[in-house]
């Protein structure tokens, strides 16, 4: 008689997502405190009850929209009415809760978004061992009315606006938190998660170590590693280089070597540190990518594809640079159609322009050298040496004073310092108070600029936007314009140093495409990837320079102060490291810098830093795949703003608010936000500005906001249109 087999009890931990920014954040969590991933549903997945009772718990995380709408909440609906299997509902979910018990769930008078708020409890359930007050952030615009009607009990409140913050089902195995305890600033995040699964009986196996994308086990539209490359054989190249002397004016360098090809790319690091890049289509094995959503397949695929033909080898880890040669050019805010957005509107302009670069020269803006770098094998050796013997005159010639004796070719490099990173430029002296060029430049520029909203039609945005927050819809909406200059005839030279005069900034651009030129004056990293460790850096905060020292330091203190300021930056921190969760191992994710203030020429910006460890599997393009577009130029949750901002905007933003930048074949990538930055055809500019709405936005600054970021735009107008 065979022996009867005792079921074992269900182990697995489901995470519902409600289509929010911070899904993965509470993943992560889960699987630190947990010792292994949870599963994770869509909240669009048609499961049944059986289905849910296979779990030992369930998590319904946070989200947009309202516990009343059904396809708001949809899976979460049915595993909040379920009895059997112990849940948490964080945010949205604790909302359902509330809601399913007949509480009334009600818009507040002013939401909380970003917001760090003190909260006391009386230190059972899910407070077992956490100190009273803890503090937590706070992303929400409805809250759970009182007095309540039903049996759940308040077990947490805020102190400063009274809020319910926890509740309690008593004889019953539920919980929820209005706030997120997965944000990097709430405290005892983890003591929090670890007292829920002990009292939904779940065992825990310790740290987890895996990544969500090498452990997450998804069901739905969850990014895994990608699957998609490239078959065949790659071609194997060597990477050479060879280091001139300098140092070398910058400008007359890109004429000398790029000033007559159709399609070329200067990654400009204007303030003068770091490294600049200069790159074009004419190398031996190089070819230009020019993208449409809708018309080829996936712009990440192609640049997979692209990039998986070659192989490099013989690399030099000594140069003081990351790049290598693949693919340099553009990606468009409309790509967002194909990384989780919606194709709403058509820009005008290409989605994406790429230079497959198989050579390029960098310049050390550190000690000042250029190196030629570049790929050969027996067919293109020739060639590629025949260029670096250009590139030798070209140095020599851009060179001030007696033209040094240029080193043979090839040559090994010597030794040189560890790749700087891109720091904060020394501040700029603020702008005298007196009339200045630059205010007469500026002066000029604005008078040729016609904008798509006036100040009323902008402030009417920003007010429409905060009923969006105040709904439930969004917690941050990221609001842009545009404009344009026609029939001025600007010089594109001319116009781009003139804005790299008028704002130095680490991370200049301009590309030369067919039809199109691409200037701009970014200073913001939007992600990067370099010996396997991912980083972003996201502007959210700005101030303009003041026009006397004590005015200049007064505004900068004000921006690292700032409680609306501070909570935009948070949240879209809280963002990345979501996007990031998405690709990186677990527990590598991490904020090392938060709230700092960078001062360039024109602004004053609040700038923090978010790193992780890639996981196994994951390629650069992947992280452009969960991160793109830049939630510093979305707000969050991502996808339904986006949904809000196409509605406001109605209109394709086009190259502005993509990002621009470089994937190496060798696996490194970095990218910069495009911001600050013009558009040129056939001497018509067009440019984009905005800034980010909260519930404590005031629509006139936030217009004033708008004016600050178009400054260095309307100055090298301005003067491009003087000197024309």
């Amino acid at each position: 008689m065979a022996e009867a087999v005792a079921e074992q009890a269900p182990s697995e931990v489901l995470l519902i997502d409600n289509v929010d920014s911070f899904t993965y954040n509470i993943a992560d969590l889960l699987h630190r405190v947990l010792g292994r991933p949870p599963v994770l549903m869509g909240h669009d997945h048609p499961a049944d009850a059986a289905e849910l009772r296979r779990f030992a718990a369930i998590v319904v995380g946070p989200g947009p929209g309202r516990p009343q709408v059904a396809t708001d909440m949809g899976l979460s609906d049915l595993a909040l009415s379920q009895r059997e299997v112990p849940v948490l509902g964080v945010c949205l979910g604790h909302q359902g809760m509330a809601h399913r018990a007949g509480e009334q769930v009600v818009e507040m008078a002013l939401p909380r978004h970003g917001i760090v708020s003190e909260v006391a409890h009386g230190g059972t359930g899910l407070f077992v061992g956490v100190p009273s007050p803890v503090r937590v952030v706070r992303y929400h615009s409805l809250e759970v009315a009182e007095p309540l009607v039903s049996s759940l009990q308040v077990t947490a409140r805020a102190l400063d606006d009274g809020s319910v913050m926890a509740l309690a089902e008593p004889g019953a195995p539920r919980w929820g938190v209005q706030f997120h305890p997965e944000s990097v600033l709430s405290g005892h995040g983890e003591r929090i998660i670890a007292n829920f699964l002990d009292l939904a009986g779940v065992p825990r196996s310790g740290v987890g170590s895996g990544g969500t994308g090498e452990g997450m086990v998804a069901v739905g539209d969850a990014l895994g590693p990608h699957d998609l490359r490239p078959g065949g054989e790659r071609r194997r190249l060597t990477v050479r280089t060879a280091r001139l002397p300098g140092p070398v004016d910058a400008p007359a360098l890109h004429e000398a070597l790029l000033g007559d090809a159709a399609g070329s790319v200067w990654l400009d690091a204007s303030d003068g540190r770091g490294w600049s890049l200069l790159v074009d289509s004419r190398g031996p094995l190089a070819q230009e990518l020019t993208h449409r959503v809708g018309e080829h397949p996936p712009l990440l695929d192609r640049l997979d594809e692209l990039l998986g033909r070659w192989q490099l080898v013989g690399e030099d880890p000594s140069t003081p640079f990351g790049w290598r040669p693949g693919v340099v050019g553009y990606w468009g805010y409309e790509l967002k159609a194909e990384t989780g957005g919606s194709a709403a509107h058509r820009s005008r302009w290409p989605d994406a322009w790429f230079v497959l670069a198989d050579r390029g020269v960098v310049v050390d803006h550190e000690d000042g050298d250029v190196w030629a770098l570049w790929l050969e094998d027996a067919a293109v050796a020739d060639e590629q040496r025949r260029w670096v013997g250009t590139v030798r005159d070209a140095a020599a010639a851009a060179r001030p004073g007696p033209v040094a004796t240029a080193l043979a070719v090839p040559v090994s490099p010597a030794p040189t310092p560890a790749a700087p990173t891109h720091a904060a430029p020394t501040p700029a002296a603020p702008t005298p108070a007196a009339p200045s060029t630059a205010r007469q430049d500026q002066d000029r520029g604005a008078s040729l600029v016609t904008a798509r909203h006036d100040e009323q039609a902008y402030t009417r945005l920003v007010r429409r936007a905060q009923q969006e927050i105040a709904r439930g819809e969004s917690y941050e909406v990221c609001l842009t314009t545009s404009c344009a200059v026609t029939g001025a005839g600007l010089d594109e030279r001319e116009l781009y140093l003139a804005l790299r005069e008028a704002s130095p900034v680490p991370r200049g651009a301009w590309l030369r495409s067919a039809g199109l030129s691409v200037l701009s004056g970014s200073p913001e990293r939007f992600v990067s990837v370099r010996d396997g460790v991912v980083e972003a850096r996201p502007i959210k905060g700005t101030r303009p320079r003041g026009a006397t020292p004590d005015e200049d330091v007064a505004l900068a203190d004000d921006l690292a102060t700032a409680v609306k300021d501070r909570a935009e930056n948070l949240m879209i921190v809280d963002l990345l490291r979501n996007d990031l969760h998405r690709v990186c191992r677990t527990g590598s994710v991490h904020v090392p810098e938060i709230f700092a203030v960078e001062s360039y020429a024109t602004v004053h910006q609040l700038v923090s830093t978010v790193r992780g460890e890639l996981a196994p599997g994951m390629t650069p393009t992947d992280v452009l795949r969960a991160c793109f577009p830049g939630g510093s130029m979305t707000g969050a949750p991502k996808v339904r703003t986006m949904e809000i901002l196409d509605a406001l905007e109605g209109a394709a933003r086009g190259v502005y608010s993509g990002a621009i930048g470089w994937v190496g074949a060798n696996g490194s990538m970095d990218t910069s936000i495009v911001i600050r930055t013009l558009t040129w055809s056939d001497g018509d500019v067009t440019f984009g500005v905005g800034g980010a709405v909260t519930a404590l936005s005031d629509p006139a600054q936030e217009y004033a906001e708008t004016q600050d970021k178009a400054q260095a735009m309307l100055r090298a107008v301005g003067r491009a249109a003087q000197s024309g």
